[in-house]
C-alpha cells in the first residue's frame, strides 16, 4: 500500500543542519526553521510549534482558522498517485466540486445556483448515466447505452444478468421508469398512490383477496380518452367509464341494473344469463337450424312472464309449469289472474287464459270479436234421503251462446245411485247417460247422446244430473258449459 510522502527537500536548499535532538537552524535569521523534526525507525514527524499549522507554499493562508500543530495547510494543488485515507470529516464548502474521472465526467457539488441550495451530481455527456450495483460488480460492464438524458440505473444482484435493472429518467417530456426484464413492482405497506400535479389521482391497496383500483374522492375512474368525459352523471370514486371497446373473456356480474345505451353485439351461443344460478338465458344459438334466438327458462318456474315494468315486482303466484310456458300478464297487476299462456303440452299447444275468455279480433279493427269461453259451476247433492236430479242456476249456457261442449268432473263421489245422467232440462242424457258417481269421474262431448250447438242458445239455459237407481246421496259434480259468443263493433 502507498503511503503519502510529503517531499521536503530543505536541506538540499537551505543548508539545514541536522542535531541529535532533531532541531535544524541555519545561520541566517531570516531562514529560522521552527520545525521539529524526528524518526523513529517507522515514521518521520513534522511538528511547527505549538498553535502553529504547517503551510506548503506561500500563496494563501487558512480560511478556516487552523490553528494546530497537526494541521496542514497546502496553498496550491495536491496530487496523490496513491489512496488517501480520510479518518474524520471531508468538508468541501459550497460550489466547489468533487470531480471524477480524467475528463471531469462527474462532478458531486453542493450547489448555491439551486432555489434552495442542493447537493448535485453531473454526468459526462460520454453516458449521461449513473449506475448503482454492489461492490464487488463494480468492474462490470453493464453495457448501458449513452442516455440522451441523465439517467439512473439501479442493478440486481446478479450481475450475469445485466439486463436486470430499474431505470429513471426524464425525457424532456415525461417522467419514464423503466424495467430491463420482469414487470416493474411498485409497494408499499399502506398501497401505492399516484399524484397528479401533487394531487391524488389514484390509489392501488391490496388486502390479500382483492386489489382495489381508487380515483379521488368525487372523481371517477375513467380508462382511454376517446371521449371527453361522462354524459350519465358519473361523480363517484367506485364509477368508471370505458371511452371505447371493453371485452370479457368470461362471465360478468352486474349485481344492479345495466343501462345500454348503443347497439350491443353479444357473440353466438353465449348466453345472457339471469338469476343466481343462470335460472334464465337468451342466447342467439347456432345449434338452431338456421339460427335463432333462443330463451332459456330454468327449472325454478319453468315459465316466462311478460308484464309491465312497474309491475315486475309484483308475486303473479303463478306455479311450476311442466313445460315451459309464456305468461303475459294485463296491465292491472291488482288481478293477478289476468293472464294469457302459451305452452304445448307434449301432447297438444295449449293457449290458457287466467280470467275471461280468449278473444280473437276481427281484422278491421273495430272492436268486433269471436269469443272463446267456458263457464263451470258445481251442484251438490244432498246426504240421505239425497236428491233425485240437481240442476246448475239457469244461467250457466248464456243467452246467445253456441255451446260446443259440456263436460263435468266428479269431485265428490256419490251414494245410493248406480249412475247419473246430464242433460240440458229438456233432453235428460244430452250430454251423458248412466255416468259413473265414483270421485274423479269425467264426461266429455264423446258421452253425449244427441246433436247439439247448431245454433246459438236463444234463452239463457241450465244443465241437470239425474240420478239412476234411487237418489243420490253427497255426491258433488263440477259442470263446465264450453261456448262461443260475439262482440260486435265498438266504432265505425
Amino acid at each position: 500500500m502507498k503511503r503519502i510522502i510529503v517531499a521536503i527537500t530543505a536541506f538540499a536548499l537551505l543548508g539545514f543542519s541536522t542535531f541529535a535532538n532533531g532541531a535544524g537552524y541555519h545561520g541566517s535569521s531570516n531562514q529560522v526553521v521552527g520545525a521539529a523534526w524526528s524518526n523513529d525507525g517507522t515514521k518521520t514527524t513534522i511538528l511547527p510549534p505549538t498553535g502553529d499549522y504547517l503551510r506548503i507554499g506561500d500563496a494563501g493562508t487558512t480560511s478556516h482558522t487552523l490553528n494546530a500543530n497537526d494541521d496542514l495547510f497546502v496553498s496550491g494543488e495536491l496530487e496523490v498517485d496513491g489512496v488517501i485515507y480520510l479518518d474524520a470529516t471531508l468538508n468541501i464548502p459550497d460550489a466547489v466540486a468533487m470531480v471524477l474521472g480524467t475528463g471531469s465526467d462527474v462532478s458531486l457539488l453542493y450547489s448555491s445556483a439551486q432555489t434552495p441550495d442542493a447537493l448535485v451530481l453531473g454526468l459526462g455527456t460520454d453516458s449521461r448515466g449513473l449506475v448503482i450495483c454492489e461492490n464487488a460488480d463494480i468492474a462490470t460492464d453493464f453495457t448501458h447505452a449513452q442516455q440522451t438524458n441523465p439517467t439512473l440505473f439501479v442493478q440486481s444482484a446478479d450481475a450475469t444478468t445485466v439486463a436486470d435493472y430499474i431505470s429513471i429518467a426524464h425525457d424532456q417530456t415525461n417522467g419514464q421508469i423503466a424495467s430491463g426484464t420482469g414487470f416493474l413492482n411498485l409497494n408499499a405497506p399502506g398501497g401505492v398512490v399516484l399524484q397528479d400535479e401533487g394531487v391524488d389521482a389514484l390509489v392501488v391497496t391490496s388486502d390479500g383477496t382483492k386489489s382495489t383500483i381508487l380515483p379521488a374522492t368525487g372523481d371517477y375512474l375513467r380508462v382511454g380518452d376517446a371521449t371527453a368525459g361522462t354524459s350519465h352523471g358519473l361523480n363517484s370514486n367506485d364509477d368508471i367509464l370505458i371511452t371505447r371497446l371493453a371485452e370479457f373473456d368470461n362471465t360478468a356480474f352486474f349485481d344492479a341494473g345495466a343501462y345500454l345505451y348503443a347497439p350491443s353485439i353479444v357473440a353466438d351461443n353465449v348466453g345472457f344469463n339471469f338469476g343466481a344460478v343462470s335460472d334464465t338465458q337468451l342466447v342467439h344459438s347456432t345449434v338452431q337450424t338456421p339460427d335463432g334466438f333462443v330463451i332459456g327458462v330454468g327449472a325454478e318456474n319453468n315459465s316466462l312472464i311478460l308484464t309491465q315494468t312497474a309491475d315486475v315486482s309484483t308475486d303473479f303466484a303463478h306455479p311450476l309449469q311442466t313445460n315451459p310456458t309464456l305468461f303475459v300478464q294485463s296491465a292491472d297487476q291488482t288481478t293477478v289472474a289476468d293472464w294469457i299462456s302459451l305452452s304445448h303440452d307434449q301432447a297438444d299447444a295449449v293457449i290458457g287464459v287466467g280470467a275471461g275468455g280468449l278473444k280473437v279480433n276481427g281484422s278491421e279493427g273495430k272492436g268486433q270479436s269471436t269469443n272463446i269461453r267456458t263457464k263451470t259451476e258445481s251442484v251438490t247433492f244432498a246426504g240421505n234421503p239425497g236428491d233425485a236430479s240437481k240442476a246448475t242456476t239457469g244461467s250457466v249456457i248464456p243467452d246467445g251462446a253456441f255451446v260446443v261442449g259440456v263436460s263435468t268432473r266428479v269431485t265428490t263421489a256419490a251414494t245410493n245411485c248406480a249412475s247419473v245422467n246430464i242433460g240440458d232440462g229438456v233432453d235428460a242424457d244430452m250430454f251423458g247417460a248412466a255416468t259413473g258417481v265414483s270421485a274423479g269421474t269425467v264426461t266429455t262431448n264423446a258421452d253425449a247422446t244427441a246433436q247439439f250447438g247448431k245454433s246459438p242458445a236463444t234463452a239463457a239455459g241450465e244443465i241437470t244430473v239425474t240420478g239412476v237407481g234411487g237418489n243420490c246421496f253427497d255426491g258433488v259434480w263440477a259442470i263446465t258449459v264450453h261456448y262461443l259468443d260475439v262482440t260486435g263493433a265498438t266504432a265505425n
